[in-house]
């Protein structure tokens, strides 16, 4: 009982000291486009177009449905999206605390690892949802066969958060597939029909809207260089990932429970690694899921038979090294441009009717982004594109001849939008078209 006790203080503690260090940063985070697009993306959707929307994301439908009350009646931008990832974040946390089969120190890794710290607390994006989604199935693991019906409802739900957790899902999928025949005699035969309905038929909602994506070979440099996030020369992170690896694999070999785990964690290392080579150049916030396919390896290889402490030490520390060892990209600042022009054009909009509203982020990138400020005034074009979900980015040459076709092609007063310490040297050419375009630099 004391145990017990001194457990639930230490949860306490440790969730309090993570709500101080990460909630300021959360709720004072200006949404990045990505963020913004989802939420423009809610706020469009319908029976009629949500099938092409999802298309064009790449994200199944869960985290547009959560957020679309919020974005259908405009309320509380950002701070709306900001909260509810949040909550989902902290639910995980709490939730692995309370169920993980892990020891204190490994608790307390996971909780304050950079991963966490950083993004999923911060970001408002699909993520952190399927973070509790996987989180939960790791521990429903051991009573899949006991448990087949709402086993197979938590794996829908959860391939239905990110691209990213179905690559998780699908592993996870196979294996339920898998014991379920193994184990058909001693379950129900309704239970196995209705288990088989539910995965079979959400499962294929899921891939539905992705079917006719045009794949295709991107084995560029990049996307070989992100596979070890942003420490592409970090030797000694790569030689603790490599090694946590063969470590797990070795010790769920050695037991006939445990194999299953192997299978989850090669698969799903080299489906992801598949998936940024051949579909998407995935980024940083992507490629924490290497290290959730870690965390939910240990997780169901502890709840079949407890590591032994020798073999725990070593693993929590390479563990600890991949969690601790930050990124390079920062979310906490958002983009500025868009938040704070958005602020000040939402008390004039009709000073916009009828324009193109451009952001520039650095001398060589017009970032055509979404202001959520603008929904309610539909004669605003905000980016290169007829989708008013959507946004695309355009890397201009500084090239006179094309920055003019772009400009030309526009036939729309367009307001470019910068902070004051953004360069625009190659954009003299704007100087020849000053009755169309306005330049404006923030304070």
């Amino acid at each position: 009982m004391f145990k017990i006790e001194k457990n639930y203080i230490l949860m306490t503690v440790c969730l309090a000291f993570f709500v101080l260090i990460t909630f300021p940063y959360m709720i004072t985070h200006i949404p990045h486009c990505d963020e913004s697009q989802n939420y423009m993306a809610a706020w469009f959707m319908t029976i009629s177009n949500f099938m092409e929307i999802l298309k064009s994301h790449g994200h199944p439908i869960l985290w547009y449905l959560i957020i679309m009350p919020f974005a259908k009646l405009n309320l509380a931008y950002p701070y709306s999206i900001l909260i509810i990832n949040y909550i989902f974040t902290l639910a995980s946390l709490i939730f692995m605390w309370l169920k993980a089969p892990f020891n204190n120190t490994l608790k307390i890794i996971v909780t304050f690892s950079f991963m966490m710290i950083s993004y999923f607390a911060i970001v408002a994006r699909c993520y952190s949802i399927g973070i509790l989604g996987l989180f939960i199935l790791a521990y429903l693991f051991k009573e899949q066969t006991k448990k087949p019906v709402i086993y197979a409802i938590m794996l829908v739900l959860t391939a239905n958060t990110s691209a990213i957790a179905s690559i998780g899902v699908s592993g996870l999928s196979f294996l339920f597939l898998f014991n379920l025949f193994k184990e058909r005699n001693n379950i129900k035969k309704s239970k196995i029909i209705i288990s088989l309905l539910i995965l079979f038929t959400f499962g294929i909602f899921c891939v539905l809207p992705h079917i006719t994506y045009d794949f295709h070979f991107l084995a560029e440099k990049e996307s070989f260089e992100m596979f070890f996030f942003p420490l592409k020369n970090n030797l000694t992170f790569i030689c603790g990932y490599i090694t946590s690896i063969i470590l797990l694999v070795v010790n769920g070999l050695k037991n006939r429970m445990q194999r299953q785990s192997v299978f989850f964690l090669l698969y799903t290392l080299t489906l992801q690694l598949l998936f940024m080579t051949f579909v998407y150049c995935c980024f940083q916030h992507h490629n924490y899921f290497f290290l959730i396919w870690l965390i939910m390896t240990v997780w169901i290889q502890n709840s079949y038979k407890p590591y032994e402490n020798g073999f725990s030490q070593i693993l929590y520390v390479l563990l600890a090294l991949l969690l601790f060892t930050p990124n390079d990209l920062s979310f906490k600042h958002g983009n500025p441009i868009v938040y704070e022009y958005g602020r000040i054009m939402e008390k004039d909009s009709s000073k916009y009717d009828n324009s193109v509203i451009m952001f520039v982020d650095n001398p060589d990138n017009i970032l055509f982004q979404i202001a959520p400020f603008f929904i309610n005034n539909k004669t605003v074009t905000l980016m290169n594109g007829n989708e008013p979900y959507s946004y695309v980015m355009k890397w201009f040459v500084p090239n006179g001849e094309e920055i003019q076709r772009n400009i030309e092609s526009f036939n729309k007063p367009v307001y470019i939008f910068a902070s004051m310490q953004t360069d625009l040297p190659q954009y003299e050419l704007i100087e020849n078209y000053k009755d169309t375009i306005k330049v404006y630099k923030a304070k």
